[in-house]
C-alpha cells in the first residue's frame, strides 16, 4: 500500500510540475508578446515625434525666409505627438 500511495504522490508531483511549466511557458509568451507591443508603439512614438519635428523647421524656415506662412501651416494648426496618438 506504501508503495501505490508514494507513486500516486510522485505521479500528482510530476503532474503539478508540468502545470507551473505550462503556465511559465505561457507567462513567457505573454511577456514576449507585451514587449514587441511596446517596441512597436515606441517606434510608432518616434516616427510622429520625427513628422511633428518636421512640420516645425518647415514652418520656420518659411517664417526665416520672410514667406508668409499658409493659413494650414499655422503652428496652431499643428497636431501634438499626443492627439496623434489618441491621448487628448
Amino acid at each position: 500500500m506504501a508503495v501505490i500511495n508514494q507513486r500516486h504522490r510522485q505521479r500528482r508531483e510530476r503532474l503539478e510540475y508540468l502545470e507551473r511549466l505550462e503556465r511559465l511557458e505561457h507567462l513567457e509568451h505573454l511577456a514576449h508578446q507585451q514587449h514587441q507591443q511596446h517596441l512597436e508603439h515606441l517606434e510608432r512614438l518616434e516616427y510622429l515625434e520625427n513628422q511633428q519635428h518636421q512640420q516645425h523647421q518647415i514652418i520656420s524656415s518659411r517664417w526665416i525666409s520672410g514667406g508668409y506662412p499658409h493659413q494650414e501651416d499655422s503652428p496652431y494648426e499643428l497636431k501634438s505627438v499626443s492627439l496623434l496618438l489618441g491621448k487628448e
